[in-house]
């Protein structure tokens, strides 16, 4: 007969008090219910450099071959391919990862933001397979739980499966019939400018359902924000027959960043910091000045040459010179 936690915990306690030894129930941990926590990116001081604060930069007390910003999927990749240099990694969260981070629930892991490679681009699958990773393939394009049934590659032979009257069904074949009709290179402009919910018009409330819980989790925004080339290119994907190409693992591409702090912090920890928000980058004649805030400290070092490895939106030109 196996024993859990709270079994345990009343027999040693009854033990004890039929031994006669005290015991001090404060020391035994309490059960508690899990409490939910929210967790998201630290933007504190981009938000500062953002709206214009101006921070005085502290001459340089350290120097560099290359100062990389941003502990990412490319920012890690340029520290492991650099890793012959004096490279010095920076990444303003305490993690490394970026939008390709991987975290763990009950000994399961899953992604947080970027989730598989393709075979077709082969710098990456080969890259991969380089670290000691080997791609995982998705024998699927995108499945569904609809009414708590799996719909498998919802979008091709899956739409047959769809737990929908007949004429809602053939309403989801004909939205993709149009769809996968549309040439996006042409129209590229017009469908830059208007929402995807446009066609979706005279359609079943369910095919614009569908949508409206894809786009949020997939770019962030349900139809009616949605630039109809977007959701077009989309379907023309994973609607259409050909064989799917991805690759991907536990975690997603958070498996290969992981890997790749797991290969560079046993010999580059010292050039590895974490919790340090780049504040400015200011090139100069023979060298470029990389200005971090790191806790409450401000540092400043210099290097032969900067990779700035991390998404468009957060770089700014109020401080910064690139």
């Amino acid at each position: 007969m196996g024993t859990n936690r709270r079994d345990f915990i009343k027999y040693v306690v009854a033990g004890s008090i039929a031994a006669g030894c005290p015991v001090d129930l404060s020391l035994l941990a309490a059960e508690s219910t899990p409490q939910p926590a929210i967790d998201g990116e630290d933007n504190r001081i981009c938000h500062q450099v953002r709206d214009g604060k101006v921070f005085t930069l502290p001459p340089a007390s350290a120097h560099h071959d290359i100062v990389i910003v941003g502990g990412g999927v490319s920012g890690l990749t340029a520290a492991y391919l650099t890793r012959h240099l004096d490279f010095l990694l920076l990444e303003k969260e305490p993690h490394w990862g970026g939008n390709a981070y991987l975290m763990e629930h009950d000994g399961s892991a899953f992604a947080t933001g970027s989730a598989f490679i393709t075979k077709s681009e082969p710098a990456a699958f080969n890259f991969a397979k380089e670290i000691g990773l080997e791609p995982l393939p998705v024998h699927d394009r995108d499945a569904t739980i609809i009414r708590g049934e799996w719909i498998p590659n919802t979008w091709t032979d899956g739409l047959d499966q769809l737990p929908y009257p007949a004429t809602v069904r053939e309403g989801f074949k004909k939205f993709k019939r149009e769809i996968l009709a549309i040439d996006v290179a042409k129209r590229s402009k017009e469908l830059d400018n208007i929402p995807f919910s446009n066609f979706m018009k005279g359609y079943p409330a369910e095919v614009k359902l569908w949508w409206d819980n894809y786009g949020p989790s997939n770019w962030g925004t349900t139809s009616e924000n949605t630039a109809a080339r977007l959701g077009i290119d989309e379907l023309q994907e994973i609607g259409s027959d050909a064989v799917p190409d991805f690759y991907t693992w536990p975690g997603g591409l958070g498996a290969l960043t992981k890997k790749l702090a797991e290969i560079l912090q046993p010999t580059f920890a010292d050039r590895m910091q974490a919790g340090a928000t780049t504040i400015a980058v200011v090139p100069g004649k023979k060298e470029v000045q990389v200005t971090y805030m790191q806790g409450a400290e401000l540092k400043t070092v210099t290097a032969k040459a900067v990779i700035v490895a991390t998404p468009k939106f957060p770089v700014t030109s109020r401080n910064t010179t690139f």
